[in-house]
């Protein structure tokens, strides 16, 4: 079930970033930083004006974060994509951490993962790790921020082009700091 969920989450990562056109959710601005809160996904988190907050992408991903188009002709946007587990159990932190570089190795055979790391979120453990890939000759670079609770586990997942990831890095990184869950 796993592995079907998380190749969900890649597939729609990859088809979502160039294909947004969700519904917009309404938002609360404050000068450059905006507020993103749901109720039903029971979070809410501090993003730039520079990115939209568009719901009901798919069944798979209630709610993303796109990056507005500089320029026209850009079809991508560099985006944070939250998809949410229900866990009937609890599982262990490193264990969920764990089966999903598992399956994520299994569904991308040569998959590097990379800068493994942890961060606290609203006093939650969040892991973090990342991975290259490349579609159609264009190179991206995804880091995930995984946060496993007592009946859910929060998974988002930011893609960037390579050549812009250390800058987008930082952004995504301030946005997961920000979340605060209700």
């Amino acid at each position: 079930m796993k592995q079907i969920y998380l190749g969900l989450i890649i597939i729609s990562t990859i088809l979502t970033s160039c294909n947004n056109d969700a519904k917009k959710k309404e938002v609360k601005k404050s000068d450059e930083i905006l507020t993103y809160k749901s109720a039903d996904l029971n979070f809410s988190m501090a993003y730039p004006n520079t990115f939209e907050a568009i719901e009901g992408i798919n069944d798979i991903i209630p709610v993303g974060f796109f990056k507005l188009k500089e320029d026209s002709a850009k079809s991508y946007r560099e985006n944070l994509l939250l998809s949410i587990e229900d866990l009937p159990v609890k599982v262990p932190f490193e264990d969920y951490v764990m089966a999903g570089k598992t399956q994520l190795k299994i569904m991308m055979p040569g998959i590097k993962i990379t800068d493994e790391d942890s961060m606290t979120v609203d006093g939650h453990k969040v892991a973090t790790y990342q991975y290259p890939f490349t579609k159609k000759s264009v190179k991206f670079i995804s880091k995930f921020y995984v946060i496993p609770m007592d009946k859910k586990a929060y998974q988002f997942n930011s893609t960037s082009l390579e050549a812009s990831f250390d800058t987008q890095e930082k952004v995504f990184d301030d946005m997961i700091q920000s979340i605060k869950f209700n």
